[in-house]
C-alpha cells in the first residue's frame, strides 16, 4: 500500500491541509518519504492523521479513543470542530485481496 495523498480538516493543528506524495515529474508514488520541520510544526500530527484512519479501517482499533500514540489526546481534537481525514491509497492486487480478507474478519 502506498499513500498517494492526504487531506486533513480540523485535526489538531491543521485547519485545512492537503499533501500529495506523488512525484509529479515521474508520475509515481515513492515507498519512502522524508518529513522535515521544526519542533511543533505538525510532523507527528501528519503521521497520526495517516495512521489513525488506517488503524480504524484495518480493525486495529474500534474507536478513536483506542488510538494509542504517545501525546495523542482524543478528547482534545474535537475542540476545533469535527475532524475529517481523507486518505487516498494505492493497493497492489495482492494487497486488495488481503484487505478484503481482513475486512471480512472485522
Amino acid at each position: 500500500m502506498k499513500v498517494e495523498s492526504i487531506r486533513i480538516n480540523n485535526f489538531k493543528r491543521f485547519d485545512n491541509l492537503e499533501v500529495s506524495f506523488k512525484n509529479q515529474t515521474l508520475n509515481t508514488i515513492s515507498d519512502r518519504f522524508l518529513v522535515l520541520g521544526d519542533n511543533g510544526t505538525g510532523k507527528t500530527t501528519l503521521l497520526q492523521a495517516i495512521a489513525l484512519p488506517l488503524a480504524l479501517a484495518t480493525c486495529q482499533i474500534q474507536r478513536v479513543t483506542d488510538f494509542d500514540w504517545l501525546g495523542f489526546l482524543p478528547g482534545r481534537y474535537q475542540r476545533w470542530g469535527a475532524p475529517q481525514i481523507e486518505l487516498e491509497v494505492i493497493f497492489t492486487p495482492e494487497e486488495i485481496a488481503a484487505t478484503r480478507a481482513l475486512f471480512r474478519a472485522c
